[in-house]
Formats: structure tokens, sequence, C-alpha cells
């Protein structure tokens, strides 16, 4: 039975093998953000931002993959969506140069390098 269901989780460590399912609720997560709020796309921005910062934390933490390419690719990609995501709230306004963008941009990249420096801790 292990064997055939490898493709699912031969890919993590083995004290992760979980970590497909938390992928796929990660999915799920964000198909249930855009249809309960899709009037309204700021806080649709706003929780898919939280929904990332939980899976970009968790996954610099734990470094599910067995090849450390893998997490690292995972990890870049987080921070790509992320970024695309806080670069689409600003600039998809009218009133982007609203001061309270700029402080939501800084707060990013302080989380974000926390997170690096969280993720440097890791053996």
């Amino acid at each position: 039975m292990l064997k055939r269901y490898k493709f699912i989780y031969g890919r993590f460590r083995s004290r992760y093998q979980y970590w497909a399912s938390t992928l796929l609720f990660r999915r799920v997560q964000f198909a249930i953000i855009l249809v309960l709020f899709s009037s309204y796309p700021r806080i649709q921005a706003g929780l898919a931002l939280f929904v990332l910062a939980l899976q970009m934390s968790k996954q610099a933490k734990c470094e599910p993959f067995l090849k450390k390419s893998l997490n690292d690719l995972e990890f870049s990609c987080l921070v790509c969506l992320a970024f695309q995501i806080v670069f689409g709230i600003v600039f998809s306004t009218p009133d982007w140069r609203h001061p309270i963008y700029a402080e939501v941009g800084l707060l990013f990249l302080l989380w974000y390098n926390m997170t690096l420096a969280g993720a440097g801790t890791n053996t």
C-alpha cells in the first residue's frame, strides 16, 4: 500500500508525509476566499496574504521536501505570490499614494525578513 501511493508523499521527508494535504488545503482556502469574498477584493487580498503568511512561516520552519532546491523553490513561489498580491492592492486602487499602502508594504517586508531570519535557524 505504501509503495502504491509513493508518488503522493515520496518527495517529502518521512516526518512530513502529510505535506501534500497541506498544499491541497492551501488551494482550498484560496478557492473559498475567492468565492465568499468576490465582492470585496481588498478583503480577498488581505485574507490571501494571511494564508500565505502562515504557509510561508510553516514552510520556512519545516522545510518538508527532501531536496533543498524544492524547499527553496516553494518558498520563492510563495514570496512571489505574496508580492503580487501586495502590489495588486497598492496599484489597483486610484488612491494608491495613500500612506496606508506604504505601511502595508513596509510591514510585509519586515515580516518577510523575519521569516527569512527564522528559516536560517532551522537545522
